[in-house]
This record gives C-alpha cells, sequence and structure tokens, in this order.
C-alpha cells in the first residue's frame, strides 16, 4: 500500500506528495453522485499505489473521464488506495511525526481537496464522531471510527503524562486550541465560539472581528486571542473534542457537511530544561483546508455578489490560490536565488504553513480525490496542487530553546503595553486585537510561572482565558 522511497533525503518518507483516493458510495452528495452504480477503481480514475512500484514508493493517477480525460500524474509518493482505512493511514504516517513533535520539532498535517473527497473524514474521522467523544462516549481509547488527530492526540497525552510523572530536569506542558480562519466571517475561537457584536461596527466582516488575530512577528507565525486549554485530565480532552464537534459545516452544492472555512487544531509542548533555565515550545498542527473547488458547484452560481456564502467561497478560493502562488513563488526565488517572503501574501493561511513550504517543519500533506466522473476536472485541479507541493524539499530545524527571563519578560511588555492601550478606548480594529493580546500574554506567563515553579491546576478544566 505505502512503501518508503530510498533515493529521498534522509527522514523524508515522501509526505509532501501523498493522494487518497475517496472510496465510491462514500457520501458527499452533489455531483458525488454521478459514481453511483460504479465500483473502485473503473471510475474516472485509474490509481496504481506504491506497492506497485516496489521499494522505491512511487504511484501514478490517470484520469479517463470529462475534458481532463487522458490526464496522467506520477508525482506521487504515496497513492492511498480506497480500502485503506484511517488506522493504517495513521499507523504510517503518525509515528516518526509524533516522535519528531515529542522531540522538539513543528509539524504540520494538512488535508486539501475538493469539498466531500474525505478531508474532514482524514483528520477527525466519521459525521459526529467528535461529539460523541467529547461526551465521552469511548473514553480515551481509540475508536474505530476516530481520524488521525483524535488517534495522534490520544497517544501524545499519554506520553506527555509518563513524560510528567518521571524524575527530571526538564517539566513539561501540553496545551491545545482550535480556530477557523475566515476573512469574511471572522476567525473564531472553537472553544468559545462567538455571533456577531454590534459594538463592532464596521468591524463585520474582518477576519479579525472576534479578537483572534495573526502574529505575523513570530517565528513562525501564530495566532492569539484564543483560548489556550492546558491539557491535564481527560475531562480536558473531552472538552477539546467537543469544540472540534462545533466546526462551522455550511452546506453546499457538494456536500451536506461541507466546510467554507479552514480548521487549524494544534498542540503546543511547552518544555522548561532547569539546566540551562530554557523553554522552548513544539507545535503540532492539524489542518482541515476548506473544499477547494470551484464557485458554481459550491455555491449553483459563479457571482459572488449574489449571496454571502459565494463571497466567503470566493474568499476561501483566492486563499487556497494564495498558497498555490506562494509555493510556485517560493520554488521560483530557489532557483533565481532571489529573495522571497511570506508578508507579500495577504492571507494567514500562508503564514501559518509557512514551515511547511520552507521546510523547516515536518510536514505530510494529504491531497483528496474523487473518483466520480463529475468532479474529474476539480480532481485534476487538486493533483496539480499535489504536484506542485511535492517538489518542496525537507528541511527540518530542531526548535531553539529561548532564555527564560527573556521570553517572561518580552511577554510582559507585550501585556501590558496592550492593558495601556485598551486605556485608551482604541477603535474597534484595534480594540478587539489589544484584547486579543491581553487573553494571549495572561496565557503564557501563567503557562510559564507554571513550567519554572512547578505549580499544578486544581483538577481538570486547564482553559485560561
Amino acid at each position: 500500500m505505502m512503501k518508503k522511497n530510498s533515493s529521498r533525503v534522509e527522514g523524508d518518507d515522501g509526505g509532501n506528495a501523498i493522494v487518497r483516493v475517496k472510496p465510491l458510495g462514500a457520501g458527499g452528495g452533489g455531483v458525488e453522485r454521478s459514481g453511483i452504480g460504479m465500483v473502485d477503481g473503473q471510475a474516472a480514475l485509474r490509481y496504481q499505489s506504491a506497492e506497485n512500484f516496489g521499494d522505491g514508493g512511487g504511484g501514478r493517477i490517470d484520469i479517463v473521464a470529462g475534458n481532463v480525460s487522458g490526464k496522467t500524474f506520477n508525482y506521487m509518493n504515496h497513492v492511498i488506495p480506497p480500502e485503506t482505512d484511517n488506522e493504517k493511514l495513521y499507523n504510517f504516517f503518525l509515528p516518526r511525526r509524533i516522535d519528531a513533535f515529542m522531540d522538539g520539532y513543528n509539524v504540520n498535517l494538512m488535508a486539501y481537496g475538493q469539498t466531500g473527497t474525505g478531508k474532514t473524514h482524514t483528520m477527525f474521522g466519521t459525521p459526529g464522531i467528535m461529539e460523541r467523544a467529547g461526551r465521552g462516549d469511548y473514553g480515551t481509547s481509540v475508536h474505530k471510527d476516530y481520524g488521525i488527530f483524535p488517534r495522534a492526540l490520544l497517544e501524545i497525552f499519554a506520553r506527555y503524562k509518563k513524560l510528567s510523572s518521571q524524575p527530571s530536569d526538564k517539566k513539561y506542558i501540553l496545551t491545545a486550541h482550535s480556530i477557523e480562519l475566515s476573512m469574511m466571517l471572522g476567525n473564531q475561537d472553537m472553544l468559545n465560539k462567538k455571533s456577531g457584536n454590534p459594538k463592532l461596527g464596521n468591524m463585520m466582516g474582518r477576519a479579525t472581528q472576534y479578537g483572534v488575530c495573526i502574529d505575523r512577528v513570530s517565528k513562525p507565525a501564530r495566532m492569539f486571542g484564543m483560548e489556550e486549554l492546558i491539557l491535564e485530565s481527560d475531562k480536558d480532552l473531552f472538552r477539546f473534542f467537543s469544540g472540534i464537534s462545533e466546526r462551522c459545516t455550511l452546506g453546499t452544492g457538494l456536500n451536506q457537511y461541507s466546510s467554507r472555512s479552514h480548521c487549524f487544531v494544534v498542540l503546543n509542548l511547552y518544555c522548561y530544561d532547569s539546566n540551562n533555565d530554557t523553554i522552548s515550545t513544539s507545535r503540532f498542527q492539524f489542518v482541515d483546508l476548506a473544499g477547494s473547488e470551484k464557485m458554481k458547484d459550491a455555491h449553483g452560481d459563479s457571482d459572488y455578489r449574489n449571496s454571502g456564502a459565494s463571497v466567503q467561497g470566493m474568499l476561501v478560493n483566492y486563499s487556497l490560490t494564495m498558497l498555490g502562488c506562494a509555493v510556485r513563488d517560493l520554488l521560483t526565488s530557489r532557483k533565481s536565488k532571489k529573495k522571497f517572503s511570506f508578508r507579500t501574501y495577504l492571507f494567514d493561511l500562508v503564514m501559518l504553513l509557512s514551515q511547511s513550504l520552507t521546510g523547516e517543519a515536518l510536514t505530510a500533506v494529504f491531497v483528496c480525490v474523487s473518483q466520480a466522473p463529475a468532479n474529474s476536472a476539480t480532481t485534476f485541479n487538486a493533483l496539480q496542487f499535489g504536484k506542485l507541493f511535492g517538489k518542496l524539499t525537507l528541511r527540518k530545524k530542531k526548535v531553539k530553546a529561548i532564555p527564560y527571563n527573556k521570553i517572561f519578560n518580552e511577554t510582559k511588555k507585550l501585556l501590558l503595553a496592550a492593558q495601556k492601550a485598551l486605556k485608551n478606548n482604541p477603535p474597534a480594529a484595534y480594540r478587539v486585537q489589544r484584547e486579543g493580546q491581553v487573553i494571549d500574554g495572561s496565557q503564557r506567563l501563567e503557562i510559564f510561572k507554571r513550567l519554572k515553579g512547578g505549580l499544578q491546576s486544581n483538577g481538570g478544566g486547564g482553559g485560561m482565558k
């Protein structure tokens, strides 16, 4: 099914070039119905997985339907056939990435593709599974319907608890947050979702309207203003699962469970080393990207002015276009040895994934594709993106440790500056960002104090908002 390519750079398992083929008849609605009555491997795609290419890995997909019939792709390191379930996918790709995260490296996992091709299924599992997990129906056992994120979180949490229980000069804190990126609807903290606030006035329709903003100065760029939940007990896990279940799923013409925003689920592992009085923070991002289909397919109309959903769809498509442009421009700059800056691109999405593009973060991108004939053109576009992304190379770097006093004092300085600015009653656009900085600074200072002082909270519910 999936084999390692011995010709790649050491430590690279081909994670930048993975294609997952969705089973026919697995739901999705809309044009996915064009595959009714067909069988896997005999609809719009002909695919060969890595096992047919020997130990060198590889794969091939031929499109045999629609205007793009006859197009062939063989760039991929792994073609995941329909019969491969999430357990096998997890067992092949996640162990080394979890090891890297626990050892101080940043990791990004992404699911890319048309709505209804299995992105959310790959990342989280079957519809409703996170809601049931949030109720505690499955405890801390791995359910067969889990996607790669809940499986990874349970493994990481177990390893974190084991680390924390052992005598050591290092102390750890594991946190989690989850956000939806939306330029029009506003970036949302999924643990504390908000609705329109009339006090914001002309802030409505802006990404920062709820105070969840991006810090472009940090390396890597990071979001702030949302709750960062300290994971200390099973109840904390359940609460986090419940928050993910609230993911906005505005229906489109392609899938009744579609989402038109990008979802980032993020784990942070803070490590304080008492030997040299430093803090290091490794980050694991699980990214369920919004659907990459055309507006007409998703909303029944190519004119974005006809509905708010269409406007949101246009912005989503543009953000994905900018991600592709960033990859292309980065590859070109490396050949020409010209300067390149991620700040050129307007969208938070590009900044948050910048380490995947530079290769500093250990990455896996799952390009999810449909076999339904009516989806052949969009499948072609998704495979084109995967081909482009697959040209990126791994150059992973371990997170640098920062002196405790330096990071503590810098965070405190920013917190005090934000609190002072709020006393001057700034305009809405600045107020919401300053409020987000206060939330972020307060949470981070509490984490730093716990790390160095060994403070313990009273039971579960480790949120610090």
